[in-house]
């Protein structure tokens, strides 16, 4: 089952990635965990840590529980964090793009999980890093309180993706303007920043509207209806996240996009330029 797992997310991130590039395992463990009731906020355990690379790359880690335990109040009974080693050095821009919970082989798209059975979590993060930089991986220990009272067993990986590109040839032109996308005809155009980076984003036809930061070529957020459709049908809405690469020239880009909490369970995310 693990190795069908790993297959599925080498083949999401040659999606999103250029070719020729190889992932890097930053790091690995599995232990048993015992939960804690008296466990509160301020109680952590140090799992390891990893280096993440400087420049723009997709960081994915997953997790499995075995046995798992579906916990009260829908939250999970453990939940990994990242944190600086050096917390007054600089830090990496860190951003969650799809997450994917599998159990019995299928996804999992809600929080309705079965009792017992293995649960694989998948999470992509685009990172954006200044420099190599240490980072503690993290287990909150109070999420386990109320939670569940069950031994299980945690094995964890990360690996980490790189993207590069040839700066030269997105130094002419921009992304906004006119495209036929594989979600229909759009018009994108930059709107106020996010943090340190442009945001750009657009209306489709059928008031579906998009929108995400841009980090070099990489374009990731956020797609859903707007107020007018969610006021119609508010039962029948869909919406998720998506990760695409804008390519040379931005003549057109290529990724995935998702539904929940997914990038990528939805399928191929594509568009071709028609109007400067």
């Amino acid at each position: 089952m693990k190795t069908l797992y790993s297959i599925g997310i080498i083949i999401g991130l040659v999606l999103l990635t250029m070719h020729g590039v190889f992932a890097e395992s930053l790091i690995s463990f599995d232990q048993n965990i015992k939960p804690n009731p008296y466990a509160t906020d301020d109680l952590i355990s140090r799992a390891g840590t990893m280096n993440i690379p400087a420049g723009i790359g997709v960081l994915t880690s997953t997790e499995i529980i075995e046995p798992y335990w579906a916990p009260k109040d829908d939250i999970l009974p453990i939940r990994v964090e990242f944190s600086p080693v050096n917390e007054n050095g600089p830090i990496a821009e860190l951003s969650i793009v799809g997450q994917d919970m599998y159990q019995f082989g299928n996804e999992v798209k809600g929080l309705s999980f079965s009792n017992g059975v293995p649960l694989n979590i998948v999470t992509k993060y685009l990172i954006n890093s200044s420099a190599n930089i240490p980072y503690y991986v993290i287990l909150r220990n109070s999420l386990d309180k109320g939670d569940t009272t069950h031994d299980f067993n945690l094995a964890y990986s990360a690996e980490y993706e790189p993207i590069t590109y040839n700066r030269t040839a997105y130094s002419s032109g921009n992304p906004e303007g006119t495209y036929k996308t594989s979600m229909g005809d759009i018009n994108l155009s930059f709107s106020e920043k996010s943090g340190w980076f442009p945001y750009l984003q657009g209306k489709f036809g059928d008031g579906y509207t998009i929108g995400g930061t841009l980090y070099g070529p990489v374009w990731s957020g956020l797609w859903g209806p707007d107020d007018t459709i969610v006021e119609q049908d508010p039962y029948k809405i869909v919406s998720g996240q998506f990760m695409v690469i804008f390519h040379e020239g931005w003549s057109s880009f290529s990724g995935t996009k998702g539904i929940w909490h997914s990038c990528s369970n939805d399928g191929p995310f594509t568009g071709e330029k028609v109007t400067v």
